[in-house]
């Protein structure tokens, strides 16, 4: 069931932001509070996460931890950006030469896994194959404090919605997690094995292709860069749309 603060997005126009899912708000424990017209998100803390809607007039640039990417004003700080991809794009990424490192980074991981790969969801996997993955997968940002562990260890075990990466024998390379809102697809995860060269931009073009044929002309939000120069780097060599600031308003 939607939240009545992103069906009123929606009723709106609102492009919402990365944060903006029904199943983000379960997992952040991300609460909507109603007083008379004014609609409120907020976190466990009470603090207010998200811009307020009045059902009559619409968002309200009030205080807030992360406003939208049509909101801004001068002297807020920037939160952190959002890139948006077609997913469509990314079929063309054998004749583009935009797109060579790409296709080198996918040609090192064949070559160091001997064989295709392709995507299965999670009920499709026996138990056993998904603990082996997640024991044996190593993040080497796991003590960054920029990063939500406790959401990002809930929807890697429990999402509803993960796909993996496997080969022939279902033996899993890599892990993709999504969820969505009524405008993007939000691109929460990608964990790959480590130690195969090029195998995250491998997983990230199935995960792409997968995206545009099950959602034809669905735009996917990948959300930010965290403050990291080479993140920014890295998803800004994958060619986006788009790139949206979204301000703190506190």
């Amino acid at each position: 069931m939607n939240d009545i603060y992103l069906e009123a997005l929606e009723s709106f126009g609102v492009l919402p932001n990365f944060w903006c899912s029904s199943e983000y708000f379960e997992k952040a424990e991300w609460v909507t509070h109603q007083q008379g017209n004014k609609l409120q998100v907020k976190n466990p803390e009470g603090m207010t996460m998200l811009p307020s809607i009045d059902i009559r007039e619409g968002i309200q640039k009030d205080s807030c931890w992360a406003g939208f990417s049509g909101m801004r004003r001068e002297g807020k700080p920037l939160l952190d950006f959002e890139f948006i991809y077609d997913p469509v794009s990314f079929q063309e990424c054998i004749p583009a030469s935009k797109y060579k490192m790409i296709r080198k980074n996918i040609k090192w991981a064949l070559e160091d896994i001997g064989c295709t790969l392709h995507l299965v969801f999670s009920a499709d996997l026996v138990d056993s194959k998904v603990i082996d993955f997640l024991q044996a997968w190593n993040p080497s940002w796991k003590d960054d404090e920029s990063f939500d562990s406790e959401v990002f260890a809930q929807y890697l075990v429990n999402g509803n919605n993960r796909l993996f990466v496997v080969d022939y024998y279902n033996k899993v390379w890599g892990e993709l997690v999504y969820d969505y809102n009524w405008k993007f697809i939000n691109f929460r995860y990608c964990i790959v094995m480590s130690g195969i060269r090029g195998l995250s931009d491998y997983a990230r073009i199935l995960f792409y292709d997968w995206v545009s044929e099950k959602y034809p002309g669905i735009f996917v939000n990948d959300g930010g860069s965290l403050g990291r120069d080479g993140l920014y780097q890295y998803k800004m060599r994958l060619c986006p749309v788009k790139v949206n600031e979204i301000q703190c308003w506190l």
